[in-house]
């Protein structure tokens, strides 16, 4: 399997009752792929539990992913996820430097991702996010249309620099996407089959 030789950065951010599946099933995807993926603490702690009692140590704290964002020139290769989960995608909406960095990153253009309740509960409070097409999980699509977001109802939604998944079980499918976003469709399906996905 070839990888290229473009450095992606993913930041993925992790608050108390997160979603374990729409975190770590991307993570591990994207480290198959060689991208340098970290899990940030939002509260600067080096546990978090999620939202079915599995603790991980994250990579990150909160300060350090700051103190990082600012120094990296090239925003189009770092992507920013957010997995759902609750109430955990409820911590990461109120956490005010995040939803302006997201912001900040989405007037640059630059990836962002969220998968399950985060398009909705996070990805509606940023900026600039009228007219986005975006999927989130069935019953939680109220908060992005009031933002003027349209609910596709996709598996899967890619829209210019976001990208949003339904859930738990299309976290994959979620990764996979991020993947050919930003390496190509044949990147993607390499990894795909590599885990014997069809």
């Amino acid at each position: 399997m070839k990888f290229l030789l473009i450095v992606i950065m993913v930041y993925i951010f992790l608050a108390e009752g997160f979603e374990q599946v729409e975190a770590l099933a991307p993570l591990d995807i994207f480290r198959r792929a060689k991208l340098e993926a970290y899990t940030v603490s939002i509260d600067n702690t080096d546990f978090v539990t999620s939202s079915h009692n599995v603790q991980i140590k994250v990579d990150k704290h909160f300060d350090d992913f700051l103190a990082e964002y600012d120094k990296i020139e090239d925003k189009s290769n770092l992507v920013l996820l957010c997995p759902g989960g609750l109430p955990g995608a409820e911590y990461l909406s109120k956490k005010e430097e995040l939803i302006s960095i997201l912001s900040k990153h989405n007037k640059a253009k630059a990836p962002i991702a969220a998968i399950c309740a985060a398009p909705s509960l996070v990805l509606s409070k940023i900026d600039d996010v009228k007219g986005i097409k975006a999927t989130c999980y069935k019953g939680f699509e109220k908060n992005m249309q009031d933002a003027g977001m349209t609910y596709t109802a996709a598996d899967v939604e890619v829209f210019d620099n976001i990208i949003t998944g339904a859930g738990a079980g299309l976290a994959i499918d979620f990764a996979l996407s991020i993947l050919s976003k930003l390496h190509g469709q044949e990147f993607s399906d390499n990894i795909r089959h590599s885990i014997m996905l069809k």
